[in-house]
C-alpha cells in the first residue's frame, strides 16, 4: 500500500512538472506573438516612401513572359502581395478583385503579385475566378529582398514616375485604402503648391489603429 501511494505521488508531481513546462513555453510563445503584433505595419514592406522603387523581377502568370520594373513605369501601380498558403489572402481576394475597376478610374492599376509556383497561383486563380492582372515571382527571390517584404497581405504604391508613395498592410476594404490614397494626392498637391512640402505618408492611418492587421509571416 505504501509503495503504491509513493508511485501514485511521484506521477502526481511529474504531471504537475509536465503542466509546469507547458505553461512556460505558452507564456513564452504568447510573448512572441505579442512582440510580433507590436511592431509598426509599415515594417511588412519595407522600402522608404519618397524614394525610387527598387528593382524587381517577375514573370506574367499567363504567358510566362519576364519582367522588370521598366514594364511598370509611365503607370500609378498598387501592387498587392499575396501568397497561395496565406488564409487571410484568400479571404480577402474578392474583395481585392472588387477594387480594381474604382482603382482603375481613380487611374491606378492593381497588380497581384503571387509568391508561389505558376501551378499554385493558377490554382489560386481559378478557384475564386480571378480576373486580376497577376505576376509570379519566387518567394526570398530578388522581388522580395529589394521590397523587403516581411509579410501579406501587403502593398506597395508607386507613382508614375517610379517613386514609391505607401506601403504596409493591405486594408480589406477600398474605401479604407482609397482614403489612404487620397491623403498621398492631397500631399502630393500640397507639395507642388508650395514646392517643398514633404509627403504625407499613407501608413499614418495604419500607425494610429484605423487598420488592422491580418497575417504576418512568422
Amino acid at each position: 500500500m505504501e509503495q503504491f501511494l509513493l508511485i501514485s505521488s511521484i506521477l502526481l508531481w511529474l504531471v504537475v512538472l509536465f503542466n509546469l513546462l507547458l505553461t512556460f513555453a505558452l507564456i513564452r510563445k504568447l510573448r512572441q506573438v505579442t512582440a510580433n503584433e507590436s511592431e509598426p505595419f509599415t515594417k511588412m514592406v519595407d522600402v522608404k516612401i519618397g524614394e525610387p522603387a527598387p528593382p524587381l523581377v517577375a514573370e506574367t502568370l499567363t504567358t510566362g513572359k519576364n519582367l522588370t520594373f521598366n514594364d511598370f513605369l509611365g503607370r500609378t501601380i498598387n501592387f498587392i502581395f499575396i501568397s497561395p498558403n496565406c488564409s487571410a489572402c484568400r479571404e480577402s481576394l474578392p474583395k481585392y478583385e472588387a477594387m480594381i475597376p474604382k482603382a482603375k478610374k481613380d487611374g491606378i492599376e492593381v497588380v497581384l503579385v503571387s509568391f508561389a509556383d505558376p501551378t499554385k497561383t493558377k490554382n489560386l486563380i481559378n478557384n475564386y475566378n480571378l480576373h486580376s492582372s497577376t505576376v509570379i515571382t519566387p518567394e526570398g527571390g530578388l522581388f522580395q529582398t529589394n521590397y523587403k517584404i516581411h509579410g501579406w497581405p501587403s502593398f506597395c504604391l508607386i507613382d508614375a514616375k517610379g517613386i514609391v508613395r505607401a506601403t504596409g498592410h493591405m486594408p480589406g476594404e477600398y474605401e479604407e485604402w482609397k482614403n489612404l490614397y487620397d491623403e498621398w494626392k492631397k500631399s502630393e498637391d500640397l507639395h507642388k503648391n508650395s514646392g517643398g512640402a514633404e509627403f504625407i505618408s499613407l501608413t499614418s492611418q495604419i500607425r494610429s489603429g484605423n487598420i488592422t492587421e491580418e497575417r504576418r509571416i512568422s
